[in-house]
């Protein structure tokens, strides 16, 4: 099993497998093949060259480690500066894990239970699953896709439209219209300050498409990422005890 040890500040990538994530799929549990990126999206070309941002994700003997360090920087996408990112499934920006999650009608269910703790020593970040969700099985984000963005740690708040509340979570809402990023987005983010959480994902899928007015059954769940985003001035650590997926496709 390869030791997941990447750092950078540039789009750096690895694939690896973790202790500490693990992916059971109608009954049989497996390490699943995982890819990692330093995505710092929001920092300037200048900037990532001259690794003014330093990024990780180390496995350790007692977590998967994420990590930033970003000093005072401008942000070419608003207040987020970036995120270290893991992920299973196939991305929409062409980064793939090996592993094709399918229709959301596959599926029964999509359970997530997380074990963590974070730590912000300055600055503004957030724990988050970032769910990517499109009409079609290739191809990039329209104004018909879906990001779904389910923080469990944090220390801002998100202000776009106030949707009220869901299952412990509040919810936010945005619609986007960028370049390579479009569509609907949700933020759901959990009121409670915990360590360890879990939820019904096709909960979440089913609100979302309500709201949008889709039946939402044949959109393609492209991948399921999750790490820390930061802003300027931000230094903060995730160490990540447990991820365990219980997917179950329907027969």
């Amino acid at each position: 099993m390869k030791k997941i040890n990447l750092k950078g500040s540039n789009y750096e990538t690895a694939r690896g497998y973790s202790k500490f994530v693990k992916l059971k799929l109608n009954g049989k549990e497996e390490n699943p093949n995982l890819h990692m990126i330093i995505n710092n999206f929001g920092v300037s070309r200048e900037d990532r060259l001259a690794k003014k941002v330093k990024c990780g994700i180390v496995e350790k003997k007692d977590c998967l480690w994420f990590y930033t360090k970003a000093p005072e920087i401008k942000s070419t996408r608003g207040f987020i500066c970036g995120m270290p990112t893991a992920r299973i499934g196939k991305s929409i920006w062409g980064q793939d894990s090996g592993f094709t999650i399918g229709q959301v009608k596959d599926y029964s269910k999509m359970r997530i239970s997380t074990d963590w703790n974070f730590n912000i020593k300055n600055g503004f970040s957030e724990f988050m699953y970032n769910v990517w969700l499109t009409e079609k099985s290739t191809g990039p984000l329209t104004m018909n896709g879906m990001e779904i963005m389910i923080v469990l740690d944090k220390n801002f708040d998100i202000p776009w439209k106030d949707l009220g509340k869901f299952q412990g979570f509040n919810v936010r809402y945005r619609k986007k219209d960028f370049t390579r990023d479009k569509g609907h987005t949700f933020a759901f983010l959990l009121k409670d300050k915990v360590k360890s959480f879990d939820f019904e994902l096709l909960d979440f899928i089913s609100y979302c498409m309500k709201h949008i007015k889709k039946k939402g059954d044949d959109y393609h769940i492209r991948s399921i990422d999750w790490g820390i985003e930061f802003a300027s001035k931000t230094e903060a650590e995730l160490k990540l005890k447990k991820i365990k997926f219980d997917f179950v496709r329907k027969k």
